[in-house]
């Protein structure tokens, strides 16, 4: 026996304990408390994990009562108040949300667990978890138990994934509609690879079992974004909500996080992520000393060229190709492969909130993770306008025509440059990936060219 284990024994043996449970089992001095679950692609709470909390005396943890009255063969009888509790508490769900209850597997087998459980009617939005603190025991009692719960509309999450009796040999017999990695997988995994590698593990036999993941115990704003990154549905911890009495909201800081995390999380599959900042110069100024970073800009802040230094030092200034931080790798790629050739790796530039952007034309074609010098650091603003402008010449003078998509679709701050063709192309992909329009019909189309005007 741990030492832990020993002074827990201890604590639990204390005679307090009898006339605490009993009292708790004639309805004084529990309640349940709600903390939030977060739908990450929503940013909203998407359901709540309900908690039993003592108020004593004697003063302790919620899993100490619980061991206190599993050692007095009490854990059944409190898991019924519980569920009474619950049950009460159901009507006052807001809609459209779930909610958890803890569960341990053996006592499924109990008639009164059971018959309170499933004697208030259908367990629609209510999800049973499975907490194995001890061994599950009958299989085939089990299984018919969830299959219960399962006819009258209840789902079945197994808690802490990974821990304890929780194997994936449990995972694939019980087949749980939602799967809580436990917290050891999830506390720092933002800075641990092996981590990451276990949660992918998890979220793919999730997959295959037709379940959801949620990633519990997310304390901070780094183990958020990364679980956030690698497409976890669902999130719960201090970070994004405490358990407290009724039905919490998320906080309006917390969910600007969420969806700006998930924001970046879908420019994925846009030149957003190949992004690196750049120094912005004016077009008039000096520029012999620029870097390769560097980004010159006429008098209204639009880029009009790009400082390129070879290998010899000597620097180039390489028309600017500007396109929308929305754009496709593969669609940059096109159009850069129609410049002259010996501007194929010339950088690209997607104006952002921040400042002018660059991106490596060589790294766009990879399918791989960019390497850490060509990621951005910032994320677009949407209400701030992004070109989607050609190479121009800037010696010559500018024929391009300008859209402004909020013409159109009002409280849209996209505007695009270039010639009527490429502005067509630029807003084929915009109503597709920013309107969820699929196609632009011929009708749009002339709406869209009747709608430029020059860029002049």
């Amino acid at each position: 026996m741990t030492h832990d284990a020993g002074v827990r024994t201890a604590v639990t043996a204390d005679p307090v304990w009898e006339p605490a449970l009993r009292g708790v089992l004639a309805g004084n001095g529990l309640r349940l408390v709600a903390q939030p679950i977060i739908d990450v692609a929503q940013a909203r709470v998407g359901g709540y994990e309900m908690l039993a909390r003592f108020d004593g005396p004697p003063v302790r943890s919620p899993d100490v009562w619980f061991e206190a009255a599993r050692a007095r063969d009490l854990d059944g009888p409190l898991t019924v108040e519980v569920l009474h509790v619950l049950h009460r508490l159901r009507p006052g769900l807001p809609p459209g949300s779930f909610c958890t209850v803890n569960i341990e597997p053996h006592l499924l087998a109990r008639p009164d667990v059971r018959d309170a459980l499933l004697g208030n009617g259908r367990l629609d939005g209510v999800v049973v978890e499975l907490t194995e603190h001890v061994s599950g025991g009958d299989t085939v009692v089990l299984s018919g138990a969830l299959d219960a719960v399962r006819e009258v509309g209840g789902l079945i999450a197994m808690d802490d994934a990974g821990q304890g009796h929780s194997g994936l040999a449990r995972m694939i017999e019980v087949r749980p509609d939602l799967i809580k990695l436990d917290r050891a997988l999830v506390t720092g995994i933002d800075r641990d690879p092996m981590k990451k590698a276990v949660v992918q593990l998890v979220g793919d036999l999730a997959g295959q079992l037709d379940a959801w993941v949620l990633a519990e115990g997310i304390e901070t704003h780094g183990e958020l974004a990364e679980v956030i990154r690698m497409g976890v549905p669902l999130v719960q911890g201090w970070a994004v909500g405490r358990p407290a009495d009724g039905w919490p909201g998320l906080a309006d800081d917390a969910r600007q996080f969420i969806a700006d995390a998930q924001a970046r999380v879908e420019f994925g599959d846009n030149v957003l992520a190949l992004l690196r900042p750049a120094t912005v110069r004016p077009l008039d100024g000096r520029a012999d000393d620029a870097g390769s970073a560097c980004v010159l800009a006429d008098a209204q802040g639009r880029a009009v060229s790009v400082v390129v230094v070879d290998p010899a030092g000597r620097a180039h200034h390489v028309p600017a190709m500007l396109v929308a931080p929305s754009s496709s790798p593969a669609d940059v790629l096109r159009r850069a492969m129609t410049r002259p050739l010996r501007w194929h790796s010339a950088p690209w530039c997607a104006p952002t909130c921040a400042a002018a952007s660059l991106a490596c034309s060589r790294c766009a074609t990879s399918s791989s993770t960019c390497s850490v010098a060509c990621r951005s650091r910032h994320r677009p603003d949407p209400t701030t306008p992004a070109d989607a402008r050609p190479a121009a010449d800037p010696r010559q003078e500018n024929p391009m025509k300008k859209f402004r998509c909020g013409d159109l679709v009002p409280g849209c701050a996209m505007t695009f440059h270039g010639s009527t063709e490429e502005i067509l192309a630029a807003v084929a992909t915009h109503a597709r990936q920013d309107h969820g329009i699929g196609d632009v019909s011929p009708e749009l189309a002339a709406q869209v060219r009747g709608a430029m005007t020059s860029a002049g």
